[in-house]
C-alpha cells in the first residue's frame, strides 16, 4: 500500500489576522512594506505595496506565487474562509497570460472533489521564517481545478517505457541513453540509471501504456477499451517547440524481493511530476472613494515557449510600458488580480538527486507600476508571498472514481474507491453517495495495477422514500458473474444509468453507486527477472 497522498497548493493562509506593523507612505510614491500578521498565535511576514498618489488616494499591491489550483480557487470564489479576507473575489484583469492559463486548463485540466482536512503551513515571503497552521475539516472540500503535479507519494510515477524494461529484465542490458548515479532517496544513498526525457517520450503516449501492460499483464496490445492521461497529453503540448534538456529525469533501479538475495530483480523506471505555479498581483483600493486606475505598467516576454525560470528575471531590467489592459475601476474594498506567469516546478522535497531547475511557459508579464488620477506610481524589487495548504486523500492503491457533471459539462475526480480490495482475496463491493441523481461515471485506474471490476449497480432514493436499483450499460458489469472486466494501468471505462420510465432526475434525492472488484500491483504480477548475476553496480547501498 502506499502512504498517504497529499496535494499541495500554494497560497496564503490567514484564518484570522491582525496587522501589527506598517510602514508609513508618502504621497507620490510606493514603499515595499513589511507587514506582520497574526495568524493562531503566530506572526507571519507578508510583503507588499503601499502606494499613495498626491491627492491622497490608496493602493495596496501585493504579490502571491500560487498553484493552478488555487489560481482556479481564486477565481471560482471557493477557496477556505480564511483566504477571503486576502483574496476576495478580485476582478480579473484580462490578458494573455490568464487566456493560456484558460487555455491550459480547458484542455488538460482536472476537476477534483476532495474530502478530509486542509492543514495551512505558512512560508513567509523571500527568506522569512516559517509557521504552522492549524487542521480545518470540514468533511466536503469543494470542487477545484488543476493539471496536476501536487502529489507527494511515497515514490515518483512510475514511466511505461516497456522497450527499456524489456532490455534490462530480459536481456540483462541497460539501455546506451542511460547513465549511472549516486543519489540521496528516503535518508540512503542508492545507484541509479537515468537519463533526461526527450521530445519522443511524451508523444505517443496510449502506445506507450498499451506496450507496457501488455509486457506485464499479457493484455493484448489490441484490446478494445479507452485509455486516457492529461498530464501527458499536456506535456506533449507545452514541449511542442522544444523539450529543455533539464525538464524531465527517468530514472530507475532494480527493488530486490527479499527471497532473490540479489540475484534477480524486478525493474521500474520513474518520473517527478511537475507542478504549475501561477505568479499573479492583487491590487487593492484602500481609499475610502473610488479610484481610477488609467493603465498598469510594466514588461513583457516576447518568448512563449518552454524556457528557463532564471531566464525570466530579464523583465526586471526592461523599462516599464503599459501592459494594454485598459482602465480599471475599484471601489473603496475592491480588489483586482492580475496575472502575470505560469511556471512548472519540481518540489525540493522530490528531486530524488536530481537538479530539475524551473521552467516558464507562455506568456509573460510583470507589473512595475501603476497611473492613477494622472500620477504614476512605479514599484520596485518585487518579492512573492509563498505559503502552502495540504489536504488529505485516502490512501493505498485502486481504481480511481469519476462522476459526470452537467454543470461542469466534464468529469470530476471523486478518490478512489475499491482501496481495501488488494488481491482476489480481499475482493470487496464498496459504495459512493452522491446527492441527486448521478447518471455517468468513470472507472479510471491511473497506477501501476490491473483492476478486476465484476459488477456495477446504481441505488437511487427517492424524495418520498421509494427505491430503485438500475444497472449499467456495460454487459459485462451487469451481475456477478465472475466474468470481471480487467484495466491496466491507464486504463478506464464509462458507465451510464437510465432511469425508469415515469421517474424524473428531480425526483431523485441521492445516488449510490456499488462497485465490486479488486486490484493487483504490478509488481506481484510481472514474471520474476531472467538475470543471473548480482546487480552489484546498480542497487547495491553505498556506505
Amino acid at each position: 500500500m502506499l502512504r498517504w497522498l497529499f496535494r499541495s497548493l500554494c497560497l496564503v493562509c490567514l484564518l484570522s489576522f491582525q496587522p501589527i506593523q506598517s510602514t508609513p507612505v508618502f504621497a507620490g510614491q510606493c514603499l515595499q512594506d513589511i507587514r506582520i500578521l497574526k495568524s493562531g498565535g503566530n506572526n507571519m511576514r507578508l510583503r507588499d505595496y503601499l502606494c499613495r498618489t498626491q491627492s491622497n488616494q490608496n493602493v495596496r499591491v501585493r504579490f502571491h506565487r500560487v498553484t493552478d489550483f488555487v489560481a482556479h480557487g481564486i477565481l471560482a470564489g471557493n477557496l477556505p474562509a480564511g483566504f477571503k479576507t486576502l483574496f476576495g473575489k478580485p476582478k480579473l484583469i484580462s490578458n494573455e497570460v490568464h487566456r493560456e492559463y484558460k487555455n491550459l486548463m480547458e484542455k488538460f485540466g482536472e476537476y477534483t472533489q476532495g474530502f478530509g482536512c486542509e492543514t495551512y503551513k505558512v512560508i513567509a515571503a523571500g527568506k522569512g521564517q516559517g509557521m504552522q497552521g492549524g487542521n480545518q475539516c470540514a468533511g466536503k472540500i469543494p470542487i477545484r481545478r488543476s493539471i496536476g503535479g501536487w502529489y507527494q507519494s511515497l515514490e515518483d510515477s512510475v514511466f511505461p517505457a516497456a522497450d527499456d524494461l524489456r532490455s534490462l529484465e530480459y536481456n540483462g542490458t541497460v539501455p546506451k541513453a542511460y547513465k549511472s548515479k549516486t543519489v540521496i532517496e528516503y535518508g540512503e544513498r542508492v545507484k541509479k540509471i537515468w537519463r533526461y526525457a526527450k521530445r519522443r517520450d511524451f508523444k505517443n503516449y496510449k502506445k506507450k501504456l498499451r506496450d507496457y501492460n501488455a509486457l506485464i499483464t499479457a493484455l493484448k496490445k489490441t484490446r478494445e477499451g479507452s485509455m486516457d492521461n492529461k498530464y501527458f497529453s499536456m506535456l506533449e503540448y507545452v514541449t511542442r517547440k522544444g523539450v529543455p534538456r533539464k525538464f524531465m529525469v527517468i530514472h530507475g533501479n532494480a527493488e530486490m524481493p527479499a527471497e532473490c538475495a540479489g540475484y534477480a530483480a524486478r525493474w521500474v523506471l520513474k518520473y517527478t511530476e511537475r507542478a504549475m505555479l501561477v505568479d499573479v498581483a492583487v491590487v487593492e483600493n484602500t481609499s475610502t472613494n473610488v479610484i481610477k486606475i488609467k493603465q498598469l505598467l510594466g514588461a513583457k516576454s516576447k518568448k512563449t515557449k518552454l524556457r528557463s525560470l532564471s531566464k525570466s528575471t530579464a523583465l526586471r531590467k526592461k523599462q516599464a510600458s503599459p501592459l494594454g489592459t485598459g482602465a480599471l475601476i475599484l471601489h473603496p474594498g475592491d480588489k483586482a488580480l492580475l496575472f502575470q506567469r505560469m511556471a512548472f516546478i519540481v518540489d525540493d522535497t522530490r528531486q530524488a538527486g536530481f537538479n530539475l531547475p524551473g521552467y516558464v511557459y507562455g506568456p509573460e508579464v510583470l507589473l512595475k507600476g501603476l497611473e492613477v488620477n494622472g500620477e504614476r506610481l512605479d514599484l520596485e524589487g518585487q518579492s512573492s508571498n509563498f505559503v502552502s495548504l495540504t489536504t488529505g486523500d485516502e490512501g493505498g492503491s485502486c481504481p480511481y472514481l469519476h462522476v459526470w457533471s452537467s454543470e461542469l459539462n466534464d468529469y470530476i475526480n471523486t478518490g478512489k474507491i475499491l482501496d481495501k480490495a488488494k488481491g482476489a482475496g480481499l475482493e470487496q463491493a464498496d459504495q459512493r453517495r452522491f446527492e441527486g441523481f448521478k447518471s455517468r461515471f468513470r472507472i479510471h485506474e491511473r497506477e501501476p495495477e490491473l483492476a478486476h471490476i465484476d459488477q456495477a449497480s446504481l441505488l437511487i432514493t427517492l424524495k418520498s422514500g421509494e427505491k430503485h436499483v438500475l444497472k449499467p450499460d456495460v454487459e459485462g458489469l451487469v451481475a456477478p458473474d465472475q466474468k470481471r472486466l480487467k484495466l491496466g494501468y491507464g486504463e478506464y471505462v464509462d458507465l451510464r444509468f437510465s432511469l425508469p420510465a415515469g421517474i424524473k432526475e428531480k425526483e431523485v434525492a441521492h445516488s449510490t453507486i456499488t462497485l465490486t472488484g479488486y486490484y493487483e500491483r504490478y509488481g506481484e504480477l510481472f514474471n520474476m527477472s531472467k538475470l543471473t548475476r548480482p546487480l552489484d553496480l546498480l542497487i547495491k547501498v553505498v556506505k
